[in-house]
């Protein structure tokens, strides 16, 4: 009797092994291939013809040829027009070097129908050797001691008998079985018969498959990413792809928990204009009586626009508010006081000029970070808001979360210019280019990923788990686009 676990490991490395040479059979064609075996070989338990006919149909059924299926399993049968739902494009395979191939794989099974209808498991083994190995570890020279009968045999007794065993074989030889022990080995029963009784329900059973299912896609996204650097005899290789492509930035958690007991802390920045790279100028926060401010010396000009505004301005190293010299600080040394009074509260901040003038009826000297800030603490305390609440949660960030969204920012900035090719041809928009720079991907990138898995390594690296959601997108009209037109424009070139 063959082992049915080896069985299926032996025919998914001959697929994958066909994989180096037909491109096309990918991981998920693979997968498909498969659970189609697996639902044949259960479907034909005890039937060696069954089997034998069985082979014949996976071989021919994804590539579109009915012949040898049955209508109690194929739909196809009554109708040939309906989709594939596990095939890319829910269309049948047209390759036909990969379905000689196939075919010929298959042949080769087909002489061990007898076998194959008559597959057992070995699980119960492994178990029992895990058991003995628990007793006599082969760390140890066991085999030499006249002891290793007796711990085989307790190995035995526990395979058959649980835990408990210790507390017959105490009471066989005259022993208290003490209670710490019983209630112990009672303990590990239950235990036992509760994860037994788990691991057969369907949700488990599920639970088990994805996780497989993404520990494979995770090595498989490593392997993309890092290029072949292990494998039998690669030191005698003329060339090795090593080349790797970088990873996808770790998404920190972005909401956070508002505790009752957190302080609101309003502040407020004055700049040098409204440009994305614009200097601070002031910095202003407000906590309760607590009031904090402090003037920044910009190392960019000031515009005049912010100048008429802020009523700052610059002469010769020294800041001026409304034409009065004030004390300055570098930007450095200002966020760390700023830091420090905050002393890591969440922030809310928002605009209230119009706000204040209709809800509480008050005008102030707008632009000043000082009166923003006290103003804005009197708006907020006239709301009421419970900022406890989890729709407010939902709506905050923390601060690794503002980092990580710079950190995007400065990738995008240094990607996007590789990747505008593909927004010139209309292979992706702008909006797809900008989100591929975020996650640390140019188009030396996406090169490398093709030509380590054709289009299966551009899908694998776009839709590697990242955080709540893909790296880039699993969109598969995305990627066959982009992978298009790198093998028809770029490979060549």
């Amino acid at each position: 009797m063959s082992d049915r676990n080896h069985v299926k490991k032996n025919i998914a490395n001959s697929l994958y092994s066909l994989g180096q040479k037909h491109k096309k059979l990918n991981q998920k064609i693979i997968k498909y291939f498969l659970n189609c075996l697996n639902y044949m070989l259960c479907q034909n338990q005890n039937d060696p013809d069954g089997v034998e006919n069985g082979l014949e149909a996976v071989g021919r059924h994804p590539f579109g040829d009915h012949t040898f299926c049955d209508k109690t399993w194929c739909s196809h049968v009554e109708d040939p027009s309906k989709k594939y739902a596990s095939l890319p494009f829910g269309k049948p395979l047209k390759d036909i070097p990969l379905q000689t191939a196939l075919m010929d794989l298959m042949k080769g099974y087909k002489t061990q129908s007898s076998k194959l209808s008559n597959l057992g498991s070995t699980q119960g083994n492994e178990s029992f050797n895990k058991s003995v190995a628990s007793k006599a570890p082969k760390a140890h020279f066991y085999s030499g001691s006249s002891s290793l009968n007796i711990r085989v045999a307790a190995s035995v007794a526990q395979k058959n008998e649980g835990q408990s065993y210790l507390l017959k074989v105490n009471k066989k030889i005259g022993l208290s079985p003490g209670v710490h022990t019983k209630r112990l080995a009672i303990l590990r029963d239950i235990q036992a018969r509760k994860r037994k009784a788990i691991s057969v329900t369907r949700k488990e059973k599920i639970r088990r498959i994805q996780l497989r299912n993404r520990r494979i896609k995770k090595n498989t996204v490593k392997e993309l990413c890092e290029g072949l650097s292990y494998s039998s005899a690669i030191d005698l290789q003329d060339h090795q792809d090593i080349t790797e492509i970088p990873s996808a930035p770790s998404p920190p958690i972005e909401n956070c928990h508002i505790q009752e007991t957190a302080k609101l802390v309003c502040f407020d920045f004055e700049t040098t204009s409204l440009a994305r790279d614009s200097h601070i100028t002031q910095i202003a926060a407000v906590s309760g009586d607590n009031h904090w401010s402090c003037y920044v010396t910009p190392k960019i000009p000031i515009t005049n626009q912010a100048s008429d505004i802020t009523g700052i301005t610059v002469r010769n190293g020294r800041v001026f508010h409304q034409g009065k010299p004030v004390d300055s600080l570098s930007i450095s040394k200002a966020m760390e006081d700023f830091f420090k009074f905050i002393k890591g509260e969440d922030l809310k901040s928002f605009s209230q000029i119009n706000l204040l003038k209709t809800l509480l009826n008050c005008d102030y000297a707008a632009h000043d970070a000082l009166q923003d800030v006290t103003f804005l603490q009197k708006l907020m305390e006239s709301s009421k808001i419970d900022f406890t609440d989890a729709k407010f949660s939902s709506a905050t960030f923390t601060v690794p979360a503002a980092f990580h969204s710079f950190d995007q920012s400065a990738s995008c900035k240094l990607n996007l210019p590789s990747l505008l090719e593909f927004v010139d041809n209309k292979v992706l928009s702008i909006g797809m280019a900008r989100k591929i720079a975020a996650s640390n991907l140019n188009k030396a990138s996406l090169l490398i990923a093709f030509s380590r898995g054709q289009e299966n390594g551009l899908q694998q690296l776009f839709s590697e788990e990242c955080g709540k959601g893909p790296r880039v997108t699993k969109s598969s009209k995305i990627i066959h686009a982009v992978s298009k037109y790198i093998s028809e424009h770029l490979i060549e070139s």
